[in-house]
């Protein structure tokens, strides 16, 4: 049976009720959306402000890199892996440095520019780049054993295959050439047409069949 107010009165006492019974609850919800709705809106301009800084410093680490101002760069780098560790743009400049340390025969400043990487990206693609290139560096290196530990950590499927054949040669530099011969083979298995893309993999495979 459908109530029928019989006042006006009576329909404002209702409502009273209504909201004394409910109000703190519709409220707090109201404010708890107005809350989450400027924090996500706070959150998303403070990391964009942070990635544009980022990019900023970035590019004074090209341009240092560029006109070969170390000491710019070494101060641009800092700033990088101080205020913005996980940043695609420190481990590119880190790259950078890398390569820099290479190109000078500084083979442990190399290592500790791609060991940082390795340690802070998350970026589980530019984690798997730079063990690639640590592990080559290691191996250089005549650290063929941290080498092989370095690049079997690499499980990104892409990357797999080029990680095989830097163990292989970590383990040809070892001697074992059972071993190598192993992540030669199973290196091309993983790699697309192999033969015609990478033909280095091949002689490597027949070198370590015939030892």
């Amino acid at each position: 049976m459908t109530h029928v107010y019989k006042t006006e009165e009576e329909q404002i006492e209702d409502l009273k009720r209504w909201i004394k019974s409910y109000g703190p609850s519709i409220l707090a919800g109201i404010v708890l959306a107005i809350v989450c709705l400027y924090g996500w809106r706070y959150w998303n301009s403070y990391q964009h402000d942070r990635a544009v800084s980022a990019s900023t410093l970035y590019q004074h680490v090209v341009e240092a890199y560029q006109t070969n101002s170390q000491d710019v760069l070494a101060t641009v780098l800092s700033q990088l892996q101080e205020h913005y560790p996980h940043s695609p743009y420190t481990q590119y400049a880190l790259f950078i440095q890398a390569k820099i340390s290479v190109d000078a025969e500084d083979y442990s400043g190399a290592d500790a520019a791609l060991s940082w990487v390795v340690e802070h990206t998350r970026d589980r693609s530019i984690e798997s780049i730079a063990r690639l290139r640590l592990g080559a560096i290691q191996t250089a290196e005549h650290y063929e054993e941290a080498a092989i530990q370095t690049l079997e950590k690499i499980d990104q499927h892409s990357f797999k295959g080029l990680a095989l054949i830097k163990i292989g040669d970590a383990y040809h530099a070892l001697g074992n050439e059972e071993k190598a011969k192993q992540a030669y083979m199973a290196a091309s298995q993983l790699l697309p047409d192999a033969s015609n893309t990478m033909p280095t993999l091949g002689v490597k495979l027949d070198q370590s069949i015939k030892s």
